[in-house]
């Protein structure tokens, strides 16, 4: 009884960990994307950014960002999907 007990502990624990692990990345994430249009703010208000032989390729990064970032919603979904189906397969398929 006890080692049942353990294995659904180690098992619960294991599905808490990789949750935690993926929402503090999601976290971090948005932040960063705040703390980089934080810099864009500021950069944009020091002026003669635009003339800056760097503007080009930092409009292409971040054009690239705000195409992607709306991705990252759907691999939110993905893993959460992903890590249901393998807390079913690991309670009922006993491995």
């Amino acid at each position: 009884m006890f080692g049942v007990l353990k294995k659904i502990g180690r098992k619960a624990a294991s599905l808490t960990t990789t949750v935690t692990l993926v929402v503090s990345l999601i976290v971090l994430t948005i932040i960063g994307v705040f703390i980089c249009y934080s810099i864009e703010d500021v950069m944009q208000d020091i002026g003669n950014f635009t003339s800056s032989s760097w503007y080009t390729i930092y409009t292409d990064f971040v054009n690239t960002v705000q195409h992607a970032f709306p991705l990252l919603a759907v691999v939110v979904l993905v893993m959460i999907a992903v890590f249901i189906i393998a807390y079913v397969l690991k309670a009922f398929g006993g491995t």
